[in-house]
Formats: structure tokens, sequence, C-alpha cells
């Protein structure tokens, strides 16, 4: 009987032991696990980086395209206006002051 009751209190010890063991690994997988789960995190929180930092120069560099051309636009309207302006001011203060002179 005390036999018995020494294999059962070992069979127990032995369980215990195995017990702990699987805890231990459980709780280091689980550590593993984080650290992984945060190293790809940043992985990926670096790749969104990168690729928005791409994104943005490639958008500035349109932007800066677009603005040209609106400059470009804009200069050339200029001129025009002024172009008008120089040929036709002269006839534009007669008609003005012609104007005037009628009322």
């Amino acid at each position: 009987m005390s036999n018995i009751i020494n294999q059962i209190i070992e069979i127990d010890s032995v369980a215990q032991q195995r017990l702990a063991a699987a805890n231990e690994i459980s709780l280091t997988m689980k550590e593993q696990i984080e650290a992984k789960t945060q190293e790809i995190k940043m992985k990926i929180m670096k790749k969104c980086e990168d690729r928005i930092q791409k994104i943005n120069v490639v958008e500035k560099q349109c932007a800066e395209e677009k603005m040209a051309e609106i400059k470009a636009e804009n200069d050339k309207i200029i001129q025009k206006l002024e172009q008008t302006y120089a040929e036709s001011h002269k006839q534009i203060e007669k008609d003005i002051f012609n104007n005037i002179i009628a009322i």
C-alpha cells in the first residue's frame, strides 16, 4: 500500500514538473510571439513610411509640374494683355477722353 502511495506521489511530482515545464515553455513562446509581432509591426510601419515618402515625392513633383504649367499659362495671358495694352492703350485713352468730353 505504501508502495502505491509512493508511486502516486512520484507520478504527481513528475506531472507537476511537466506542468511547470509546459508553463515555462508557454511563457517563453508567448514572449517570443510578442517580440516577433512587434518586429513584424515595425517592419510594416517602416515599409508604410517608405511608401508614403515615395508617394509624397511623386505627388510633390506632380504638383510642381502642374504649378509650372499654370504659371506658364498665366505668363502667356499676362504677355497677351500687355501686348494688347501696348497696341491699343492710345486708342483706349482717346475713347475714354472722348466719352468724358461728350458727356
